[in-house]
């Protein structure tokens, strides 16, 4: 921004006397419960309610990525509570964007036994996602999973098709 006139470059420079390197959220996940239970208690006070997070949210809540980091927790936190008609907030209650994301590790987390085929085949999705997220070709990703280039192709097709 200084390069393109849009910061001062002298106040940069002030600013930046002792940088401060926040990773993201996903990155410290210990930090996510923690959050949610005092973005919640702000809230509780603020409209003097009772309302609480079904344990099946919070996992939910815990594993999701947040892309948008601590302000998207505070949106979601604050969408869900006011939203909600009940003091005990439920999945029903989430934006479907956010269970619809973490539907393979809220299958690992349940207690209900699931198909292996169908837990086989979520794993396998997130693990292809995660290689070209990662390495951001399907050459390198493949050698990552230790898989063809062509192989990688052909199971991100078929799981593109079933989702």
């Amino acid at each position: 921004m200084v390069e393109q006139k849009r910061f001062r470059e002298d106040l940069y420079y002030r600013l930046n006397v002792i940088p401060i390197n926040i990773l993201p959220l996903r990155e410290r996940r210990g930090d996510i419960l923690p959050l949610i239970h005092y973005f919640l208690s702000k809230l509780n006070e603020k409209y003097n309610w009772e309302k609480e997070f079904s344990k099946e949210v919070l996992e939910i809540l815990y594993e999701y990525d947040w892309p948008g980091n601590v302000r998207e927790l505070k949106n979601i936190v604050e969408r869900v509570f006011i939203m909600s008609s009940e003091n005990k907030m439920t999945l029903d209650d989430l934006p479907k964007n956010i269970i619809s994301r973490n539907e393979h590790r809220r299958l690992i987390l349940k207690d209900d036994i699931v198909p292996l085929k169908d837990a086989v085949a979520k794993v396998e999705m997130e693990l292809l996602n995660k290689a070209f997220e990662k390495y951001g070709n399907v050459r390198e990703a493949g050698k990552a999973l230790g898989i063809d280039a062509s192989t990688f192709v052909r199971k991100r097709r078929k799981y593109t098709k079933i989702h």
